[in-house]
């Protein structure tokens, strides 16, 4: 592990406080989330919206999975309406002892970035004891083998995204009313301007929203066909991507500006030839690609 002064991680303390409430629930078990806000120009992190666990979500002494279904609805929203950068997830060791994040979480994350095209992620682990949590920030850069130790820049004001965002969509809350938490942090004195929404082009696929069930509907086939996760992402360039793994091989999906008329780029951990693979666009989205998906 990699400690330095100089990497700081920003975040509203209305999303401390949810951070801390969300652990609280969950005083002996693992639970977690997704954050949620945007980059600054120099790289560093902007937590303006933290994503709680699911209804669906199932969590242990030693393993949390997320909601599925409400973590694709909700990611979608953020980024696609809010104009949101999905930034990292976080999760719980309860009362573990284990402030850091474990050798396996490590692994994944460092393994996840070499492997994507995102150059940075960010990644909180939380702990309770007594009734108090405490939630510390870890950068995993693509240029270095470990995680960096970051320390919290904490603006003193509710996110201004929050109550926009829970006013129009169904966002589930923690049930632990106040928050109780300890952290290594300074008070954010700059200044922080909030970045233009996003503005997806009329050409690319995604930005019809009937596009977004379709998308819901591939992901449902690909598992149902032996998959063992689909993961749908959102790269920097706003293009939508699908991190897939089953037992013999791990697949990413790119879908390009130009798709459909264009061919998602694909590549695999098998030696399969994916250039023989036919493209077939036949003006439905959902068959073509399951079409091209199978020769995969």
């Amino acid at each position: 592990m990699n400690a330095t002064k100089n990497h700081i991680v920003i975040i509203y303390q209305s999303e401390l406080e949810y951070l801390s409430r969300y652990t609280l629930d969950y005083p002996n078990i693992e639970t977690g989330g997704h954050l949620f806000g945007f980059w600054k120009d120099d790289g560093t992190p902007v937590v303006t919206f933290v994503l709680g666990p699911g209804d669906k979500s199932e969590h242990s002494f030693f393993a949390f999975r997320p909601d599925v279904d409400y973590l694709e609805r909700m990611t979608n929203t953020l980024i696609n309406i809010h104009g949101l950068k999905h930034l990292g997830e976080w999760h719980s060791h309860h009362t573990l002892g284990l402030c850091h994040p474990s050798q396996g979480d490590a692994d994944n994350v460092l393994c996840y970035v070499n492997e994507s095209r995102f150059r940075q992620f960010l990644l909180c682990i939380a702990t309770c004891s007594n009734n108090e949590s405490s939630v510390s920030p870890y950068l995993f850069l693509k240029s270095e083998r470990e995680y960096i130790e970051a320390k919290w820049s904490v603006v003193k004001e509710a996110s201004p995204l929050r109550s926009k965002i829970e006013q129009s969509e169904t966002v589930l809350l923690p049930k632990t009313q106040t928050p109780n938490y300890k952290v290594i942090s300074e008070d954010y004195d700059g200044d922080l301007a909030m970045p233009e929404r996003i503005i997806k082009t009329e050409t690319y696929w995604f930005s019809d929203k009937h596009n977004h069930t379709v998308l819901k509907q591939i992901i449902d086939e690909i598992i149902r066909l032996g998959a063992e996760s689909c993961r749908p992402l959102m790269n920097d360039y706003g293009h939508v991507c699908l991190d897939i793994t089953n037992s013999t091989q791990t697949i990413k999906v790119l879908f390009p500006d130009g798709f459909p008329q264009i061919k998602p780029i694909v590549n695999c951990t098998s030696s399969k030839d994916i250039s023989k693979c036919e493209w077939n666009y036949d003006g439905d989205i959902y068959n073509s690609f399951i079409k091209y998906y199978k020769q995969i």
